[in-house]
């Protein structure tokens, strides 16, 4: 799809997915950043990079990929943000 159609957002998304789900998390990121740029308010996007980022123990980067999505008026899920705010609780300011 990603050849047929490379401004496709959610074509990123789902590789991203795709690459999380075999743990290789930092090419995850990639692909879904890329997503973003293509489309900044994708919601299939940010709950995928905020666990992929939480995988890689990248607390802070997932914090910040939030923020992002609470700008776009989308929603993290529940569940993403608990287990973020266990291990590194979401900085003030």
């Amino acid at each position: 799809v990603v050849e047929l159609e490379p401004g496709n957002s959610n074509a990123y998304a789902y590789w991203g997915a795709a690459l999380g789900q075999l743990n290789r998390h930092s090419r995850a990121i990639e692909k879904l950043e890329h997503a973003l740029e293509i489309q900044p308010s994708n919601p299939n996007v940010f709950n995928i990079l905020v666990d992929s980022l939480f995988h890689l123990k990248k607390y802070s980067e997932a914090w910040g990929a939030v923020k992002r999505a609470r700008k776009m008026k989308v929603t993290i899920s529940k569940n993403s943000i608990n287990r973020l705010i266990e291990v590194f609780p979401e900085p003030t300011g």
